[in-house]
Formats: structure tokens, C-alpha cells, sequence
């Protein structure tokens, strides 16, 4: 092994790279500003390899899980394996993705080597969660990403924003451990029975409640770091949804009612009971992996100023079940907010593991009060260690949430590898 890497340099480099300015070298558009990123996730997956020089293997992995419903159904994903001349022995690193509703911008769609997009200006925005999970990987992490369920290979229903989707996270940490055993990786890498978890967004619900499952399961977990994830929709989110104001990704809505018509059926989701006519038709089918969400976002309502406000979509039954305070009480909550509730990802449970919350305090798609939610009801764990803010890069005509993808990868990278065995 070389010299430990000095965790003060990289730290300091990375928040002089987040704070407010980047160096004049950079460039000013957009494509320059997350490339010089990229360059900088790269510099700290070869420091934090403490002078191992790793290889990487891309794999595309077809597994077994059970959806919200118990049901069994076949999912993909893909892992990034570590290899060098000498056995490795590295942690398995589980990082879940955030919102796509596209199916071919899923993971396993991913083409083996980073290198392929990095001078594509649209390609490396499109891909930024693969390509980090890559780069993880040259640090010597085993890292594995989940397609989930209606993304890769399968063709069922999305669990959007029901804590179901953690099958697909602790199922497919299971099956890299057995394909690992194999006789093609056993004798170049080894799981070193540490387990980390992190991700951004949707991949930040995922990663909450994943934990969760794995807690309940008995199975360790080494750290755990949820990024800029929609844990509380009972109050939070249901907020930001129902509120008169536009969205920059108004498809978040329509994506949770057709998951909830999916997983609770029609007694409270009823599209023609949740949506107003035409919406309630048009919207459903293109919720079914085949459609981007730019497609999505422009089949929703505008209204005269240009701007989509999400409520426009709701009938007004619907719309009044949504505006009812979260209270705790069934009875007088309702079914829709209770379900929510149902959902929210840190209710109900601890954490035993560490855990650390990171989240832009700027963020306008999945706002702050989500980790703050989390954390008010975890005040007494001093293994959670507060909300970390996330400084967003300065993209233009980007939403600040799409602006601290990057950065809150790299915080929750660092973060965890000081758990790392060595």
C-alpha cells in the first residue's frame, strides 16, 4: 500500500471547488463546470485507493425480488468490481439512483466504461450517477446500482415513493456477494463484510428505507449517507405538491399517483378520482418506463405565465384529501395522508448504524425540511449525525436540486470512506 491519502487535502479542495466560485481555467458553460467535477471525483477515488492502482469490471446482474405486493419478479442492476494483480479485498458499496422515469437511462444500461462519455457533453449529465459509481469502484469499492423495479429488464409497476423499493437495494446486495463466489471473480475479489450505503434523491428514499430493511434483517451496515431524498411526504412533500406555485419537475406527481394506484389500488387512487379529465387518461400510460420526463412535464397543464403548477392536475375531492394537516390521527388525517405517512422513510424506526444526512439547504425540487424531518425524529441517536449542507454548483437554467447531485455524491463519498477498513 502507498501513503494514506490526507483526508484534510481533499476536503479542503473539494469545498474550495463547491464554494460560490470555480477557477476562471474551468470555463464558464455548464458541460465544462461538471466535467472539472468529474475530474475531481476521479482525483479523490485514486487518493482514497491509499496508492492501489485498481481495475474495473462492469457487470450487468439479473436477480430475484419481491415487489410491494410479495410478489417474486426478475430486476437488473449493475456492479463495478475492483481487480488488481493481488487479491482484493474491498466493502460493497450500494448506490441508488435518483428519479428516472426513462427505462433506457436506467444502470444496467450503462456501456462498461466510463471513458465512453466523458467528452459528451449530454452524455456525461445523463449518465453522472453510473460514471460515479465507476470512479467509486477505482477506489476499491464494490460498487452495486439498482435498476429497481420497472426500470432495466422488468416491466412492472414503479414503487415510486413506497418503501417496497428496498427489496430491490438489499436483493441485489445479496447477489453480488453470490457472484462473487464464483469462479471467475473468487480469486481477484473479496467482500471484506462491510456494507455502505448512499444516494441521491429518489436514490436517497431508496437508501433510507433500504437501511431500514437491512437493520430489520439483522444484516450489518457499516454507514449509511442519504442524499437530498423526498423522506417525508406526509408533510414536506405533500406541501410542495399541493401548494399554488410552479415546479421545475411536475412529473413528480403524477409519477406518485400512478405508484400509489399500482401498489394501494383504486379505493383512494382512482386516476379519474385523483385526476382531473384528460389528465387522468393521457397521463397513466406514459408512466410505464417508455417515455422521458420531459415528455411527461410537457403533456401536464401550463398555465398562462408558461409555468406548470402540479395542483392543476388534482381534482378538487383529491386536492382537499391532500391539504389536510398531518396530525398523527387516522380518523381525522384521512386515508390519503395517512398513506403517506405510511411511507415517510424515517418513520418508525432508528437507525443503529451511523448515519449521516446531506442535503442542499437551497434545494428546490426536494426541499431541506425532509432531512430536517428526519433528523427531529431521530434528535436522540448520536449515531445520526446531523444535516450536512450540500453547496450546488452554478448551472444555468439547471434546478439547485440537479445542481447538488455531484457535490452530495462526493460529501456522502468522503463521508463514508472514513469508515472504510484499511
Amino acid at each position: 500500500m502507498g501513503e494514506p491519502a490526507n483526508r484534510d487535502d481533499m476536503e479542503s479542495r473539494f469545498t474550495s471547488l463547491k464554494l460560490h466560485s470555480l477557477d476562471a481555467s474551468v470555463g464558464s458553460d455548464d458541460q465544462s463546470i461538471v466535467k472539472f467535477l468529474v475530474d475531481v471525483v476521479w482525483s479523490a477515488a485514486k487518493k482514497t485507493a491509499q496508492g492501489d492502482n485498481y481495475w474495473v469490471t462492469t457487470e450487468k446482474i439479473h436477480y430475484t425480488t419481491t415487489d410491494a405486493k410479495g410478489n417474486e419478479i426478475r430486476v437488473s442492476g449493475i456492479a463495478f468490481i475492483p481487480w488488481n494483480a493481488s487479491l482484493v479485498k474491498a466493502p460493497i458499496l450500494c448506490l441508488q439512483h435518483g428519479t428516472q422515469i426513462y427505462r433506457d437511462y436506467t444502470p444496467s444500461k450503462f456501456l462498461y466504461d466510463m471513458w465512453k462519455y466523458i467528452d459528451d457533453p449530454k452524455e456525461i449529465m445523463l449518465w453522472a450517477e453510473s460514471i460515479v459509481g465507476y470512479m467509486y469502484a477505482h477506489a476499491g469499492y464494490i460498487v452495486v446500482m439498482p435498476d429497481y423495479p420497472s426500470m432495466g429488464i422488468n416491466r412492472d409497476y414503479h414503487p415510486y415513493m413506497d418503501p417496497s423499493i428496498a427489496n430491490s437495494v438489499v436483493d441485489l446486495h445479496k447477489a453480488v456477494q453470490t457472484r462473487l463466489l464464483q469462479d471467475t471473480w473468487k480469486k481477484w475479489t473479496v467482500w471484506n463484510q462491510q456494507t455502505f450505503l448512499v444516494g441521491f434523491s429518489e436514490g436517497g428514499y431508496a437508501t433510507m428505507v433500504a437501511a431500514r430493511r437491512m437493520q430489520e434483517k439483522s444484516l450489518t451496515v457499516t454507514a449509511v449517507a442519504p442524499l437530498d431524498g423526498p423522506y417525508d411526504l406526509s408533510t414536506t412533500m405533500r406541501n410542495l405538491m399541493t401548494a399554488n406555485a410552479p415546479h421545475k419537475a411536475p412529473y413528480f406527481l403524477p409519477y406518485t399517483l400512478v405508484s400509489f394506484q399500482k401498489i394501494k389500488g383504486d379505493g383512494s387512487y382512482k386516476f379519474s378520482d385523483t385526476m382531473k379529465t384528460p389528465w387522468n387518461e393521457t397521463l397513466p400510460p406514459m408512466l410505464d418506463g417508455s417515455r422521458k420526463s420531459e415528455e411527461v412535464t410537457d403533456a401536464m397543464p401550463v398555465r398562462t405565465d408558461g409555468q406548470c403548477y402540479p395542483l392543476d392536475i388534482l381534482t378538487a375531492s383529491f386536492l382537499a384529501q391532500m391539504a389536510k394537516p398531518y396530525t398523527g390521527n387516522a380518523t381525522t388525517d384521512g386515508q390519503v395522508v395517512t398513506d403517506l405517512a405510511a411511507n415517510d422513510a424515517y418513520r418508525g424506526w432508528k437507525p443503529a448504524m451511523p448515519m449521516r444526512l446531506f442535503h442542499c439547504q437551497t434545494d428546490d425540487l426536494v426541499p431541506v425540511g425532509n432531512s430536517r424531518a428526519a433528523l427531529k425524529a431521530w434528535i436522540d441517536q448520536t449515531n445520526v449525525t446531523g444535516v450536512q449542507d450540500v453547496v450546488p454548483l452554478n448551472l444555468a437554467n439547471s434546478p439547485v436540486h440537479v445542481q447538488a447531485a455531484l457535490p452530495a455524491l462526493l460529501d456522502g463519498f468522503l463521508w463514508i470512506d472514513g469508515y472504510r477498513k484499511r
